[in-house]
């Protein structure tokens, strides 16, 4: 018999939450990567690798994107729904991380989880961050 295909597709990167004893595995949401960028010579160069000089000319065209590193949210059954940053190093591993303030400034298209919106009530951020009955079912063990 043929399986139907599922219109929810889970990929999962090789890593566990970061929370302290938690060894769950993630797993990605499908959502948006928001690359990070760097705007400065100093940053530049450490991004690329690249020569002060050639930094310079870099920072005068412009924002630089690193397409190694963004920002994703994933999903842990204790935890459920976060936000992390991931490293993919040149040898293909990825490094998972909670991001740091400053990188939210450095990305577009993402909220600041530190400043949410103020028209929003308490109770409904907090609900909102929680795991949902249906992803602990589709997700869950």
């Amino acid at each position: 018999m043929v399986r139907k295909r599922s219109r929810f597709k889970t990929h999962t990167i090789l890593a566990t939450c970061p929370h302290r004893g938690c060894s769950e595995p993630l797993r990605r949401l499908n959502s948006q990567r928001h690359y990070v960028f760097a705007e400065g010579v100093e940053e530049i160069m450490a991004l690329a690798g690249q020569t002060r000089k050639k930094a310079t000319f870099t920072a005068q065209l412009g924002q630089v994107v690193d397409r190694k590193f963004w920002l994703e949210e994933f999903f842990c059954y204790q935890h459920g729904r976060m936000w992390l940053a991931v490293y993919r190093s040149p040898e293909g591993k990825h490094n998972v991380s909670l991001p740091a303030t400053r990188l939210w400034q450095r990305t577009t298209g993402t909220v600041d989880p530190e400043h949410p919106n103020p028209s929003i009530g308490e109770y409904t951020q907090r609900m909102s961050r929680c795991a949902s009955l249906e992803l602990r079912c589709r997700y869950g063990s």
